[in-house]
């Protein structure tokens, strides 16, 4: 009897349980859902939901915003002197160049656009089928983050360079995709070839086609253009100062040529020339600046009030290298006397052109100021004087070369 009262309990139990969760409202519906609540609820997670999404897109057009912009770094200004040879470059920190390309040379935007970019004019800044493969690429290899950047997303992460991740790809593409619909595809592309590395600190095809082959970027030959426009994707290995860099920077040429041909933008003939050039492509010497020119230089850096790509100075090399020797072999005999530092300035006559302007012997000489532009630190007139003074009193007699004179700072009743 225990028994059975106790299973009769047991289910009246069972019983009483189930009748609360019937009448409990769920959010799974069912007898006895207060269907209103449920609404009520799902509504809420779809609004919060919602306003995630909105504050995420927010935060995503805005820095998408903030990159669709031309941004350039102050070029660089090439100094030469009055015969065109190198004295230094000012305006720049580590890196060179970004001269502007306007107009764009035909020859550079063919071989450029045919190792970048193919369908450059056809798609709107990122090419679908080249992002499928891309994905395709990298889920097969979980280690790369690579593939599909045409000119477009290259100039958005040329112009905020970063960590590569699948979240810079995304804001890339976006910030691609503003960039040429809010700038056009040519102004993109003049700053693809604005910003583009090209090796040794390079940046831009213009400051590179100077400092590689001295010569306008409009004046390269098929042979010069396919070279750097082959440099880009890999500018440390094609560096054209090493051997080993000349010839990967020319076997990749070739093949730029190559596909130039088979896509109907060179001719044959202009093909076979190009490719003999190659075999004797000449670059002329690193430019490296002259010792005897740092101050100079220095001071043009001070003085320029407009950014030019190239400055012709009325300087000549040789006058100011001659002018330091000198200088230097003249504080060798006058150091035991005192004599620590000399500067000098040489002025042609016929115009009064600066050809030369020495401020120290030598700048990385701490022991007498060498830093110091001693052409530009204010002198006492007296000074000036001098030599003027002591000139006309040994013509008059007044004094003699053996005469000793007193040199000495006077008070105001000396």
């Amino acid at each position: 009897m225990n028994r059975i009262r106790g299973r009769r309990a047991t289910e009246a139990g069972s019983k009483h349980r189930f009748a609360v969760l019937k009448s409990r409202p769920t959010e799974l519906g069912g007898p006895g859902v207060n269907s209103g609540l449920v609404h009520a609820m799902l509504a809420r997670r779809w609004f919060r939901l919602a306003s995630g999404l909105v504050v995420l897109l927010a935060l995503l057009g805005t820095a998408v915003y903030r990159r669709a912009r031309l941004d350039t770094p102050p070029a660089t200004t090439m100094l030469l002197d009055r015969h065109g040879r190198f004295l230094g470059e000012v305006g720049a920190d580590e890196r060179l160049g970004f001269w502007s390309v306007d107009p764009l040379p035909v020859r550079v935007v063919a071989a450029t656009l045919i190792v970048e970019d193919r369908r450059f004019y056809s798609h709107p800044g990122i090419a679908p089928r080249a992002v499928a493969r891309a994905i395709r690429q990298n889920v097969s290899d979980v280690d790369r983050v690579s593939g599909a950047s045409t000119i477009a997303m290259q100039v958005a992460r040329l112009q905020d360079p970063g960590r590569r991740t699948y979240l810079r790809k995304v804001v890339e593409s976006l910030t691609a995709l503003a960039l040429v619909g809010r700038h056009g595809r040519k102004r993109v592309l003049a700053q693809y070839l604005t910003l583009a590395p090209y090796g040794n600190n390079v940046h831009g095809i213009s400051y590179a086609a100077r400092r590689y082959f001295n010569k306008p970027v409009e004046d390269l030959s098929w042979a010069e253009t396919a070279f750097l426009a082959g440099m880009p994707q890999s500018p440390s290995l094609m560096n054209p100062y090493t051997p080993l860099g000349r010839a990967r920077g020319v076997a990749r040429a070739e093949r730029i040529l190559d596909l130039l041909l088979a896509d109907g933008a060179l001719p044959p003939i202009d093909h076979d020339r190009a490719v003999a050039e190659l075999a004797s492509l000449h670059f002329p010497p690193r430019p490296v600046r002259p010792a005897a020119t740092l101050h100079p230089v220095l001071h043009f850096e001070r003085t320029l009030k407009s950014v030019k790509p190239m400055v012709h100075t009325t300087l000549d090399l040789d006058v100011q290298t001659q002018v330091q020797q000198t200088l230097r072999q003249a504080i060798k005999k006058w150091e035991e006397r005192g004599a620590g530092n000399a500067a000098a300035v040489v002025v042609r006559r016929d115009g009064w052109e600066v050809l030369a302007a020495v401020g120290s012997t030598d700048w990385a000489n701490p022991r007498f100021a060498g830093a110091i532009d001693y052409t530009r630190t204010p002198r006492y007139p007296g000074s000036t004087l001098k030599p003027f003074v002591y000139a006309a009193s040994l013509d008059r007699g007044d004094i003699t070369p053996n005469t000793i004179l007193d040199d000495l700072t006077r008070g105001p009743d000396g």
